[in-house]
């Protein structure tokens, strides 16, 4: 795959190939499989009808930011991960800024913000927690003690037993 060439803006197809230079490429929706390098593993994902750029006279893809986002989405679905457009509604729906939210992870606004606009596709780690973040008033009041008193979560709470029997 060749690293397409400067944006061409408006300019019709075909544009020159990158790899042959016929002016053979053209916009094309394939089957495409691709591996990616995700959290410390390869991951094989599959993208039924990945619209890309693809040279008629050599058959060379041509990949740009809208086919990475393309490959990026059908890995979160099949890893079941947030989507940015998750993250920011559920930011939305809590009345939350962006900064708040990476005060609470610990993590400055600028990892948080790559998460909400999917330049970054976050851990599978942070996904839970992300998700037990919006769903849970207690889960974000923990977060925020714990940015608070360095002894918070230090030591585990023994559930009391129940009179229940």
């Amino acid at each position: 795959m060749a690293n397409p060439s400067p944006p061409r803006g408006d300019r019709p197809f075909p544009w020159p190939c990158p790899s042959c230079r016929a002016i053979e490429v053209s916009p094309t929706t394939i089957a495409h499989t691709s591996t990616l390098l995700y959290d410390g593993r390869h991951v094989t994902v599959d993208v039924p009808r990945l619209k890309a750029l693809q040279c008629r006279a050599c058959g060379e893809l041509v990949f740009d930011a809208r086919v990475d986002e393309q490959i990026h989405l059908a890995l979160r679905q099949q890893l079941k991960l947030l989507t940015p457009e998750q993250i920011c509604a559920a930011v939305a729906s809590l009345g939350a800024k962006e900064d708040e939210v990476a005060a609470d992870f610990g993590v400055s606004t600028a990892t948080f913000v790559r998460w909400a606009t999917g330049r970054i596709i976050q851990p599978p780690a942070v996904d839970r927690c992300l998700r037990g973040y919006f769903a849970s008033p207690a889960t974000r009041a923990a977060l925020r003690a714990a940015s608070r008193d360095t002894t918070f979560g230090t030591v585990a709470v023994v559930a009391a037993p129940s009179n229940a029997e």
